[in-house]
């Protein structure tokens, strides 16, 4: 009896562990082919760092939920700049404009393309 019932919480596990992994693989199977998987987690790691970073404090965007209406920069949602001008801004933007109220965040290169993906793919959609 005792062996039955730990059968069958053996299997139950079993079973949630599959479910949960199919659960996870779900994204990846679900998107579209157009893109490739890198520039989707590219996407998918910009859009968290726009909000890491602090870039919804002072932009919206319409994929980032805010929860406040205060917005001192442009709203970025449809942003189509030049991304190499997007990549030097991000760099350093009182190199760009010398009374730029946004402040120099320190960003990595890995961060800087992750976010000018980010936007760049906002623009597409």
């Amino acid at each position: 009896m005792r062996s039955s019932v730990i059968t069958k919480l053996s299997m139950t596990l079993a079973c949630t562990g599959v479910i949960l992994v199919l659960i996870s693989l779900a994204p990846l199977i679900n998107n579209s082919p157009e893109q490739p998987i890198e520039q989707i987690d590219q996407v998918n790691y910009g859009k968290m760092l726009f909000t890491a970073k602090g870039c919804a404090s002072c932009h919206q965007h319409d994929v980032v939920v805010r929860h406040w209406d205060f917005s001192v920069g442009p709203n970025l949602t449809y942003y189509a700049g030049n991304p190499d001008y997007v990549r030097e801004w991000l760099q350093d933007p009182s190199a760009i404009r010398t009374d730029a109220r946004m402040p120099d965040l320190d960003l990595s290169d890995e961060e800087i393309e992750a976010l000018v993906v980010f936007l760049q793919t906002s623009v597409k959609q």
